[in-house]
């Protein structure tokens, strides 16, 4: 269905073309109507339709004078003219603005039908060109981004420079290469590709009528995003319209955006660098973390130095053999965090990793011969090699450390050992349920009482302790998901009242749980 804007400055005549012509039966929807000129360039803006059929004399701005405006606003809007002159200069100076047709007052309806069509053809005809110039510029863009060969470069710019919805060779570019994270979508699935490529250029048009977005599938849930932009918007402008983008896929659509910008560029041919400096700078999510917003210029320096694991090693035999969890994280926790901060090389960290989880592997397989090295190495060291971030490969290196702990707890032949250990798993495994100490008795088959002793025997802390620094612990790990809402944390760490949530955590860590996020995000 086509959208016509109507404008004549006489209201019977307004009333009859709005109400008594049969628009639905020609395929048109009458949007909005205006009484002159200047309403109508307001109503323009607002409601974009396909055609305007607009009087010639009207008071404030005339037909003329809005139908020049109008056509500066969208140069492919369709103008028809509506007069009682039948006079060669009103004509004339219809066509001259490139009116698509010239009706007499009063309208004869053979005529407008006849005239209706020849428009929406003429509009399907456009809407086919610009669709296939856009196929063809996306294709051109996704090889001159690729290719090394100046030749074929300018080859390529001189192509896209022929477009109808042409780029020019010289002005302010930069490139966005953007990775979507946190998702459970077949691999062939491309609906969301389609909906956040609308989305992204909706809210563009919204926010910057002076840039232009091209988007260009790179791969699975992956794109390059060019920006044609005027140069003093580039650091105002820019990376604020991705930080609303991410927000917005965030909220819509429960996923996180990782964005790497690079600098601007004033040379069409040379955006090929452009999508090296935005990979390198979204391949920084390594340290940043996914769902961030990484400015090429602002990226540190990558060290390559080797790694002193022998510390490490040595804490963690202490607190694995004495299979106390939380300083095991803790260790683990201290470590990844000054690998991050003297951004080591992935590929050193991940050998490291590597040999540490082989040296604990061999050290604690003479204390248990339970411990399975093929189950401990063959899934985790395949993972290890596609972690896309550090805090994975932590979180992977403590659930190996942790199995250890497990394996070597059931085999403890101190029984009170043995039921300390089944406490904290059913806790740990129920952190989101309702927890009553009379529930988890039943568990071990012990009194409550006789289990209180037992459990602030071995751990020094009693039970309920211990669920609130376990639940704690967890939401502080999900609190770096961008993905989840406060509320939901609340939910998944045991808290129906998110306020009594809200005020836990700032007992034990002095910060509200928001305050913390944005603090661990920051950094």
């Amino acid at each position: 269905m086509y959208q016509i804007l109507l404008v004549d400055d006489e209201k019977l005549e307004l009333d009859m073309l709005t109400n008594y012509v049969p628009w639905h039966e020609m395929g048109v929807e009458v949007v909005a109507t205006a009484k002159n000129g200047k309403e109508a360039l307001q109503k323009l803006e607002q409601y974009k339709p396909d055609i305007i059929l607009t009087d010639v004399r009207m008071p404030i701005l005339n037909g003329l004078e809005f139908a020049y405006r109008a056509r500066q606003y969208n140069k492919s809007i369709k103008i028809v003219f509506l007069s009682g002159h039948d006079e060669y200069e009103y004509i004339k100076s219809a066509f001259s603005v490139d009116a698509s047709g010239y009706l007499l007052k009063p309208i004869d309806l053979t005529e407008l039908r006849f005239l209706i069509e020849r428009i929406k053809t003429k509009c399907e005809e456009e809407r086919l060109i610009h669709h296939s110039s856009y196929l063809l510029m996306e294709k051109y863009l996704k090889e001159l981004m690729e290719e090394s060969d100046e030749t074929r470069r300018v080859e390529l710019v001189h192509l896209l420079t022929l477009l109808p919805a042409s780029l020019p060779a010289t002005g302010q570019f930069y490139l966005a290469y953007v990775t979507i994270d946190h998702l459970d979508l077949p691999s062939n699935d491309n609906s969301l590709d389609t909906t956040l490529e609308k989305k992204l250029k909706k809210y563009k048009e919204e926010q910057d009528a002076c840039s232009d977005v091209y988007w260009i599938p790179c791969g699975n849930y992956t794109f390059a995003v060019l920006h044609y932009v005027k140069p003093h918007l580039f650091e105002q402008n820019e990376q604020l319209f991705w930080k609303e983008l991410q927000l917005t896929a965030e909220d819509t659509y429960a996923l996180s955006l990782t964005v790497g910008l690079s600098q601007a560029e004033n040379q069409l041919k040379s955006i090929h660098h452009l999508l090296i400096e935005a990979k390198e700078a979204n391949a920084y999510k390594f340290y940043a973390g996914k769902g961030s917003l990484i400015h090429f210029p602002e990226l540190n320096t990558i060290n390559r130095i080797n790694l002193d694991m022998d510390s490490l090693l040595l804490s963690l035999f202490r607190s694995i053999s004495q299979m106390k969890t939380i300083e095991t994280v803790m260790e683990l926790r201290k470590f990844f965090q000054s690998l991050k901060t003297d951004h080591i090389h992935r590929d050193l960290i991940i050998a490291g990793v590597i040999h540490l989880i082989k040296s604990l592997g061999q050290q604690f397989m003479v204390q248990s011969d339970d411990i399975n090295p093929d189950l401990l190495f063959s899934k985790q060291l395949s993972r290890l090699q596609e972690s896309e971030t550090i805090d994975k490969i932590e979180a992977d290196l403590l659930q190996i450390c942790e199995t250890i702990i497990a394996e070597l707890a059931r085999k403890d032949q101190d029984p009170k050992a043995r039921i300390v250990q089944k406490i904290s798993h059913y806790i740990d495994q129920s952190l989101h349920k309702v927890l009553t100490v009379e529930e988890i008795s039943k568990e071990v088959f012990l009194s409550p009482n006789y289990m209180r002793i037992i459990f602030k025997e071995r751990t020094g802390e009693t039970v309920l302790e211990y669920i609130t620094k376990r639940r704690i612990n967890l939401a502080i790990e999900l609190l770096k998901d961008r993905s989840l809402k406060i509320n939901e944390i609340s939910v998944k760490v045991g808290y129906d009242s998110v306020s009594y949530f809200c005020s836990i955590f700032q007992k034990i860590n002095g910060t509200t749980p928001m305050e913390y996020r944005k603090l661990i995000l920051k950094d």
